[in-house]
Order: C-alpha cells, then sequence, then structure tokens
C-alpha cells in the first residue's frame, strides 16, 4: 500500500512541475493615450497614439473603430458605445485587434489578438476622458494590464 502511495505523490508532483511551466505570462502595466476628433464630429472612426508604454512601436500608430455602434447622450443620460477596433504602429511593425466599449463615463479596452512587433499581446484596460487638446480634439488615456503569449 506505501508503495501505491509513494508513486500517486510522485504523479502529482510530476504534474505540479509540468503545469507550472504551461501558465500564462505574467500581466503587466500598460498605457497609451490616444487623441480623437471630437464626439460632434460625425465621422468618427480614428484615434491618433501620442503615448504608449511599453509599446513605444505604437506612437505615432492609430486605433481605428469598424462596425461602430454609437450613441450620444440619450434620455437615460448616458453616453453608449461599442465597436471592433485595429490598433496600427507608428512603424508599421505590427498590428492587434480588439473591442471598446463605453457606458457613460468610461470604456473598457480588449485586445485579444496581436500580429508582428505586437504578436502574442493581449491588453485589458479602462478608457477615461483627460481633457481636450489645444486643437479641440479629445484626449483619452487607457490604462490596464497586459500580457504576451509565449
Amino acid at each position: 500500500m506505501k508503495k501505491y502511495w509513494v508513486i500517486a505523490i510522485a504523479a502529482l508532483l510530476v504534474i505540479g512541475v509540468t503545469t507550472t511551466s504551461a501558465q500564462a505570462a505574467p500581466r503587466q502595466t500598460f498605457y497609451l493615450e490616444k487623441v480623437c476628433p471630437s464626439i460632434l464630429a460625425p465621422t468618427l472612426n480614428a484615434c491618433d497614439i501620442v503615448t504608449a508604454n511599453p509599446f513605444g512601436q505604437l506612437v505615432g500608430g492609430m486605433i481605428i473603430y469598424n462596425d461602430r455602434v454609437w450613441m450620444p447622450e440619450n434620455p437615460g443620460g448616458f453616453t453608449f458605445e461599442i465597436a471592433r477596433i485595429r490598433l496600427t504602429t507608428g512603424d508599421n511593425s505590427g498590428g492587434a485587434t480588439g473591442q471598446v466599449r463605453w457606458i457613460k463615463d468610461h470604456g473598457l479596452f480588449t485586445i485579444s489578438q496581436g500580429t508582428g512587433s505586437l504578436a502574442g499581446l493581449h491588453v485589458n484596460a479602462v478608457v477615461q476622458y483627460v481633457g481636450e487638446t489645444a486643437d479641440g480634439r479629445w484626449l483619452y488615456s487607457v490604462s490596464g494590464t497586459y500580457h504576451v503569449d509565449p
């Protein structure tokens, strides 16, 4: 009987060691700032990326909105938006796809697929309105966590 216990414990140790190596990469801090035409612009479909950390190659790139459903402030008193998005890098070295959702006073930003220099990128972040720029466009921050698949 002791022999079976020793075998069972050894098997559990082997499973524990192998599953540890298969876990996802740890999440790290992600931050970017985007500048967009004001909400009053009826053809809002892209924002310029002006700051990105740690993915500096995003600076000069864009966030392009596809299949966008947007309602300006409605009788319930809030703005609603949902769209598929495509991120491009400023140096054309990669891209990523995801989704943005905006309800009331903040948004949720998710990237699930990256290619090129952004291969394996996954991001979960919150979007916040920061303020108006000198040229009348709107500045937003995107702050959250990311990991890159091995």
